[in-house]
């Protein structure tokens, strides 16, 4: 009877020690994709308020040119734009993808100009109009 009793009570050991590292494996295995989801969500969040930066940056840039009322402005603003599109249209579908494009650098390339932006000024009139 005694050798009866010694393979269960082993056996009840083996059986506690497999519950408890279940337990803690299946603890393990459920941090490690919960990480990952808030990981990939702070990623997006700074991803998105990057976009928002930039767009934020590039329509404050418009409405400034606006405000000049200077027909030279006109076509730096048409280049803003292009170039705005081109981070839509070529930058982000490439970047999914995995890869560059060189479209955004050549749509950039006019507004970077130095000429681009010195040549202008504000009309006379609009000069003496406070802007908030």
């Amino acid at each position: 009877m005694r050798r009866q009793e010694q393979p269960r009570q082993e056996e009840e050991h083996n059986n506690d020690f497999v519950l408890r590292m279940q337990a803690t494996l299946f603890t393990m295995t459920s941090l490690l994709p919960a990480f990952t989801v808030v990981e990939a969500e702070n990623d997006f969040r700074k991803v998105d308020t990057l976009v928002a930066i930039e767009n934020s940056q590039i329509n404050r840039l418009d409405r400034l040119l606006n405000c000049y009322g200077d027909e030279s402005v006109t076509e730096l603003r048409l280049d803003w734009l292009a170039y705005a599109k081109a981070i839509v249209d070529d930058e982000w579908p490439a970047m999914m993808r995995g890869e560059r494009t060189s479209k955004v650098r050549l749509a950039f390339a006019p507004c970077r100009r130095e000429s681009s932006t010195s040549n202008f000024g504000p009309a006379a009139r609009r000069r003496s109009t406070p802007r908030s």
